[in-house]
């Protein structure tokens, strides 16, 4: 379990994603610092374990083509992987959506660019700006 003191008051950013069928998708924690010092002493040890936690850091906590990058090698793209798996289907011929908020960072030319480039199976829906509070699973229903 990530466990900081509470002497200990950063402030981060939490990515979750739930599937259609109930996953809940490792969630990746964004601390604020420049480096991955920021991270928690104990990170290494909660990354080790497999706890259901992808850390990472930007300059101010908040998502970023390079977090988005890392969520989806990391994250997104293994599960989808497995998924197919599972299920005894061919990746290489299923495509999955993915339902996201409308942040500047995901629906940049250079994220949209990136994902179409490495994942043109992952195929991107925005909820729209001004109805992530009551059309985001994340947000409504978690």
């Amino acid at each position: 379990m990530l466990s900081l003191g509470k002497e200990d008051k950063r402030q981060f950013t939490v990515l979750g994603n739930i599937t259609v069928d109930g996953v809940l998708l490792l969630l990746q924690i964004v601390f604020r610092g420049k480096t991955g010092q920021v991270l928690p002493k104990n990170a290494a040890a909660v990354i080790a374990a497999s706890e259901g936690w992808h850390l990472t850091h930007s300059a101010n906590h908040w998502s970023t083509q390079e977090t988005m990058r890392s969520f989806v090698q990391k994250v997104l793209h293994p599960y989808f992987e497995g998924k197919c798996f599972d299920l005894g289907l061919n990746p290489l011929m299923q495509q999955m959506i993915w339902l996201i908020d409308y942040w500047s960072v995901h629906i940049s030319t250079e994220f949209r660019g990136f994902m179409k480039e490495n994942f043109p199976h992952i195929l991107l829906f925005f909820v729209p700006a001004n109805y992530t509070s009551k059309l985001q699973v994340m947000d409504v229903v978690f």
